[in-house]
């Protein structure tokens, strides 16, 4: 490689503020501090809500190759220089690295990742050789994620699905992560015709999961009814989640602090990945000064049943296991890694049979037919045992075109005795034309009285314009006190 062809290549984006001020300043061997000297003339940048990302390209030759460089970043006119070096030689030498700090001084969340595999924001690709470093701006109170639940790839959305990642992508306001709990295909088992090119009909992961990932936003993906069918399909998709979580585990650890469940044998230490983990938890923050609340994520693949669960109705398609013991996964996560904490706790759950499936239109006579009263009773009793935690459950299934609150119950809802306080939100569907459902969680209130303000919206991904304002049509919009916080010892 020559040296002509080396440089760096800095991504900066301002996801929620109205001005943010980055300046750069490169560090070599021979002094090991800053060397403001040494910058090119464009290191400062400035990212408004017209221009909120700024791109950075700056070629060395071999007399001008620094270590690496530090950043002062400037929000709501206050200063503040990181002390942290971001060495060229990291990215070059990493697959791909993402990392959320908090800048409690500028009341911000910093998500930083760089490596071989990052891809520019608006971009089909990369050039070799170039380090590759991102550094995109939140506000600390607030944490957006996205849900697309029931994608069918296969089904309408067929072959490549770039140019769908690069849009989302490119949001003002993107989600830090997309969740996908299940039916991420259509129908894996193959066609009775011969199809050529059978991978666009059933690579999801290599056709857009990777395209959003390669662009720094982690996808959680589960598998759903449709992902669980016997045949080719079937058997891929959940070796593929496996595959997934040990890139995960490598990848995730330090930004999200991911971790895989063994859903035989749950409160074994995992030291090793084998068929049986499925279920896993990733978690992050959000912050008002020093009041934190701790976000946990958790996706519990198709159905959170304690037994294995057989469809007892379907005729078309062999029959195969819905539950894969979720439940048993849940509650050794809630016990074991989560249990009582300083901070408040809130769980995010992910699976894809609704709460109301037992008012779905294809239950044929059989309302316990995806999900029996017996086993949301012990969902139920597991959330029960966990009552200094805040829950809220996100699912699809339902193909209806608006997101709805759904409440658990465990029993016919005729009777209000089977009704329980446990909520989620059926989100709107993706199988005809691609949505992206935003979830927004902020943390309001004063010290002692904070609430968590939960917003859900939706916006077609094609709708998606490069500098809209990124906001979907609002559907449902709760509040939920959260409790003093706990005395310190």
């Amino acid at each position: 490689m020559r040296s002509s062809d080396y440089g760096i290549y800095i991504e900066f984006a301002n996801r929620a503020y109205d001005k943010v001020e980055v300046h750069i300043d490169y560090f070599y061997a021979e002094d090991k501090v800053t060397a403001s000297q040494n910058n090119p003339e464009d290191s400062t940048f400035t990212l408004d809500t017209k221009n909120y990302m700024k791109k950075f390209w700056h070629c060395l030759s071999d007399e001008d190759i620094p270590l690496g460089f530090r950043l002062t970043v400037t929000i709501h006119g206050k200063e503040y220089p990181m002390s942290r070096p971001y060495l060229l030689s990291d990215t070059l030498s990493t697959t791909l690295s993402r990392n959320r700090f908090y800048l409690k001084e500028l009341g911000c969340v910093m998500l930083i990742s760089y490596g071989t595999r990052l891809i520019p924001i608006d971009e089909e690709g990369r050039m070799e050789g170039r380090a590759y470093y991102r550094f995109e701006f939140y506000e600390a109170a607030k944490l957006r994620f996205g849900v697309m639940n029931d994608y069918h790839f296969g089904c309408d959305n067929v072959g490549d699905q770039t140019n769908k990642a690069i849009k989302i992508a490119s949001l003002k306001y993107r989600p830090e992560f997309i969740v996908m709990p299940g039916d991420l295909l259509h129908n894996p088992t193959p066609p009775k015709t011969r199809i050529k090119k059978w991978d666009d009909y059933r690579d999801i992961w290599t056709k857009f999961i990777d395209p959003l990932e390669w662009r720094n936003i982690p996808v959680a993906d589960g598998f759903g009814n449709h992902d669980l069918w016997e045949g080719v399909g079937a058997t891929d998709v959940k070796k593929k989640i496996q595959n997934r979580n040990e890139d995960r585990w490598n990848g995730l650890k330090p930004g999200y602090n991911f971790k895989v469940w063994d859903t035989q044998y749950p409160n074994k230490k995992a030291t090793k990945f084998n068929e049986n983990q499925y279920h896993y938890l990733w978690e992050t923050k959000l912050y008002d000064g020093d009041e934190i609340v701790e976000v946990f994520g958790i996706m519990l693949n198709n159905v959170p049943t304690w037994e294995d669960k057989e469809d007892l109705q379907d005729n078309e398609h062999k029959k195969d296991t819905y539950g894969y013991g979720a439940l048993k996964c849940l509650e050794e996560i809630l016990a074991k890694h989560i249990g009582p904490r300083e901070h408040h706790v809130v769980v995010l759950l992910f699976f894809h049979i609704n709460y109301a499936c037992d008012q779905n239109s294809d239950i044929e006579g059989n309302p316990e037919r995806w999900w029996n009263y017996c086993q949301k009773s012990k969902l139920r009793d597991v959330l029960n045992r966990n009552k200094d935690t805040t829950f809220v459950a996100f699912f699809g299934h339902e193909h209806d075109d608006n997101i709805k609150k759904q409440i658990l119950y465990t029993g016919p809802r005729t009777d209000s005795k089977n009704k329980t306080e446990y909520f989620g939100y059926r989100c709107a569907k993706s199988k005809d034309t691609p949505r992206l459902n935003f979830v927004d969680l902020e943390l309001t209130g004063t010290a002692g009285k904070h609430k968590l303000d939960i917003t859900v919206s939706w916006i077609k991904v094609n709708d998606i314009e490069k500098g809209n304002k990124n906001e979907g049509t609002d559907i449902v919009k709760d509040t939920i006190a959260l409790e003093k916080e706990k005395e310190k010892e």
